[in-house]
């Protein structure tokens, strides 16, 4: 489970140990905030002490790795590639976050004002299993394999509480009621299997704070399972099991259990477009509404359903119309291509530019537009971000990537 130590992700990690649930805990220290982040590392390894929690910290220069590029979206690559690591040490078939429902209303909000499409306004999914790869062009080409990054279990706490190491079992988790007030929610429970050693290496013996012995040589290395990955590069599936329950109800159930919890100072910044949202546009919003969280989790719940729908007649599109590449180029055909309905013919083009890994960032709905344009031969040709070609060539459509 992933735990920053704040209201959210300390309010969950509370309820499930108090359902009796084995969890190991990740934190990440992105070291943005000085002795404040490493405040928040203390307070994590102090609380997973005391609930009797396996936890496991990584200290990460974000700012230097970011070097130029878009700091959160760093911040999130280092932190699901810890998770990846952590839950393939413990054997967890989840990996679970804290997002609430007022996470999502401000994850929907975000995305509309910026402007979005169906695809955007699912906001943060529940859940996100560990799918496979995309399916290869034809002919079938290949691929690269992740490098593993090294993990650091935390030593334990002198005179800290003792700890059961207990691995995740990879079937369904059993969920209970939850304790948070109102019953809103509900707790993930997964039932624990024997529990496997960790990988063999090299180094000197050292206890983690569960009492378990790993090999160390300053940083220890496991690789991350080969068999498959899923969001974030997470080989285990993400749950995300309190996004219908509101920040107010986590609050009151700290509140209650008298658990205190740490705050984010740059989270007040309304600088920032999503603490504006926060702090400024939501509160305004419940003065039409005073559910308006619900219902924009509702509105995040039917853009979910209907982009399932569009996105497997998407794929069974795409799989009917493209043909045999040349090279570098992709090829399909115009006329299967101009039989489908617009929105179905776009959610094609998206697949194939999200399975050959071209650049989606400065792709606008305009360009995708576009892109329907051609392949409907509607229009001749078009040039798209990141080098892509598209052309309409007799009966056929071709993309090509310029090096």
């Amino acid at each position: 489970m992933a735990v920053s130590g704040g209201a959210d992700s300390v309010a969950l990690l509370c309820a499930l140990r108090a359902c009796g649930a084995p969890v190991v805990v990740a934190h990440v220290n992105h070291r943005l905030r000085g002795e404040e982040s490493d405040g928040d590392e203390t307070f994590v390894r102090e609380l997973c002490a005391t609930l009797g929690a396996e936890c496991y910290v990584r200290s990460a220069d974000v700012a230097a790795l970011a070097s130029g590029s878009n700091l959160e979206s760093t911040a999130r690559r280092v932190r699901y590639e810890f998770f990846a690591e952590v839950a393939h040490v413990a054997g967890a078939a989840w990996v679970v976050t804290a997002h609430t429902a007022d996470d999502q209303a401000e994850t929907v909000l975000h995305r509309l004002i910026r402007g979005t499409g169906l695809q955007g306004l699912r906001g943060i999914a529940a859940e996100r299993g560990a799918e496979p790869p995309p399916p290869s062009p034809l002919p079938e080409g290949k691929g690269g394999e992740r490098q593993p990054n090294p993990l650091t279990p935390f030593p334990k706490k002198e005179g800290g509480a003792e700890t059961n190491a207990t691995d995740f079992t990879s079937q369904a988790p059993v969920l209970s009621p939850s304790p948070f007030r109102g019953g809103i929610g509900e707790g993930l429970q997964p039932q624990p299997p024997s529990p496997s050693p960790l990988p063999e290496g090299k180094g000197e013996q050292v206890s983690d704070i569960s009492g378990r012995t790993a090999r160390v040589n300053e940083r220890v290395v496991f690789s991350p399972s080969p068999k498959r990955r899923g969001a974030g590069g997470v080989d285990s599936s993400i749950l995300r099991p309190l996004l219908t329950v509101t920040r107010v109800d986590v609050l009151a159930y700290l509140a209650e259990i008298d658990q205190p919890y740490r705050t984010d100072s740059t989270n007040a910044d309304t600088k920032f477009t999503r603490n504006r949202i926060r702090h400024e546009l939501l509160p305004l919003l419940k003065t039409f509404n005073p559910d308006v969280v619900s219902a924009l989790t509702h509105l995040a719940e039917h853009a979910t359903e209907a982009h399932e729908v569009i996105s497997f007649a998407a794929a069974e599109l795409l799989a009917r119309a493209e043909r045999p590449s040349a090279a570098n180029v992709r090829v399909l055909d115009a006329g299967t291509l101009a039989g489908a309905p617009r929105a179905v013919t776009r959610a094609a083009l998206r697949l194939l530019w999200e399975r050959e890994g071209w650049s989606m960032n400065d792709m606008t709905f305009d360009a995708w537009e576009r892109g329907v344009e051609v392949a409907c031969r509607n229009t001749g040709a078009c040039d798209f971000p990141g080098g892509i070609s598209m052309r309409a060539v007799g009966r056929v459509v071709q993309l090509t990537r310029r090096k």
